[in-house]
């Protein structure tokens, strides 16, 4: 079972035009990363918008104005989501092919279905 997390911009968040749009070209949101049972959250990376680090995820989630959702439809807080993805009693087994990793936390570029 995995549970997928999007960020929406709900406000008027002080972000660029491209993020801006990008949180909003999609009824969901923009795509923050999945959630698994048993396994390390995987972040979804979005090269073309400067979202491959924990610390430029950790920033935009920072705006006003950014909410976060599930795809199941529950808000969750960005502290939350931040202990799901980084505090290791959620971490019990990897992914085994992460694109890579930062500060510990696995991150994909690709699209998920």
């Amino acid at each position: 079972m995995s549970v997928n997390f999007y960020a929406r911009a709900t406000g008027s968040p002080t972000i660029g035009p491209a993020l801006a749009a990008a949180l909003t070209a999609d009824p969901e949101g923009l795509h923050v990363g999945q959630a698994r049972a048993h396994c390390d959250f995987l972040m979804r990376a979005h090269p073309e918008l400067g979202l491959t680090t924990m610390a430029a995820w950790r920033d935009l989630l920072a705006q006003p104005g950014i909410t976060l959702w599930a795809e199941s439809g529950y808000q969750i807080s960005v502290q939350e989501l931040l202990e799901e993805i980084t505090d290791p009693r959620f971490r019990r087994f990897g992914w085994r092919t992460p694109d890579f990793r930062d500060d510990g936390v696995a991150f994909t570029a690709a699209a998920f279905q």
